[in-house]
């Protein structure tokens, strides 16, 4: 059962790595497009910082639950 439980959480993973990423370039891609290309570059702009900080936040938890790694 817990192995069941790894094997689907690394596969969402290992999804989520690719999926991110090209999501964002298209979006990027698109702005030469938009029609309101201001609003449309600062929310992809926001996005792409939140997931930039969302996933160092992550990489730190995992980080400091698996090693004990305090960062102080």
């Amino acid at each position: 059962m817990l192995w069941s439980v790894i094997a689907i959480t690394g596969l969402l993973t290992l999804y989520t790595a690719f999926a991110v990423p090209a999501y964002l370039y298209q979006s990027w891609l698109k702005l030469a497009s938009a029609r309101n290309r201001t609003a449309y570059g600062l929310w992809i702009g926001l996005e792409s910082l939140l997931l930039l900080a969302l996933t160092f936040g992550a990489v730190y938890l995992l980080l400091s639950m698996v090693h004990g790694i305090r960062f102080r």
